[in-house]
């Protein structure tokens, strides 16, 4: 795997802070469509061709798409993840465990993720990519990620603070805003010309927009 080196660069965190309502319980996710046939799914150390099915309740899980492969996956909670191509995510805190007092974690390593996240039962959820810290109170966002571009974070519906890992000052997103914080610095908030929108929205597929 493509795995990207986290040493020396601090996360970012793309976070959805919401008060949680449910008790406790397994949250089980599937693979639901898949566009393609050169993506992988590795389940700690060992890998299978990404397919439609269920999904490991825990270990570490993480889905990788190639040039044109796309993947949407779906929990019994309501979530959402739409994985574009060319990406890699690390599932691995989404899966098992659900409830007020836990905790989502999504690494994405490379590429673009598309979430809906209707229901709120958990205590914090967490889009991890290595260029900032966001705090986010949305249902219908977007993040992305590419090594030498940096990342970004687009919200389709609700709203986003992002903090910028470099100590620049936060910056609040709006429904139809987003940031790119790339190595020279932040650019944002703005709105995003349609024409951005979907050219992203192609790449994550499934009529995200």
């Amino acid at each position: 795997m493509a795995w990207i080196e986290r040493g020396a660069a601090a996360a970012a965190l793309i976070a959805i802070l919401n008060p949680a309502t449910a008790s406790a319980k397994a949250r089980a996710c599937a693979v639901a469509q898949v566009e393609g046939e050169n993506g992988r799914i590795w389940h700690d150390d060992a890998s299978r061709p990404l397919a439609v099915g269920a999904l490991p309740a825990n270990g570490v899980v993480t889905i990788e798409t190639g040039a044109a492969t796309r993947a949407q996956i779906a929990c019994d909670d309501g979530v959402v993840l739409t994985v574009g191509a060319e990406s890699e995510i690390d599932l691995e805190k989404l899966l098992g465990e659900a409830g007020a007092n836990e905790n989502v974690l999504l690494r994405l390593l490379q590429g673009v993720v598309g979430a809906v996240a209707p229901q709120r039962n958990w205590s914090r959820f967490d889009i991890e990519t290595p260029f900032a810290i966001a705090s986010v109170r949305s249902t219908e966002w977007l993040v992305g990620h590419a090594s030498a571009e940096g990342s970004f974070a687009f919200v389709r519906k609700g709203a986003v603070t992002v903090e910028p890992r470099a100590g620049a000052a936060p910056v609040a997103l709006e429904s139809g805003e987003g940031v790119d914080v790339t190595p020279a610095g932040v650019v944002g908030p703005r709105a995003w010309p349609s024409a951005r929108i979907e050219e992203i929205g192609a790449r994550i597929g499934y009529g995200w927009r």
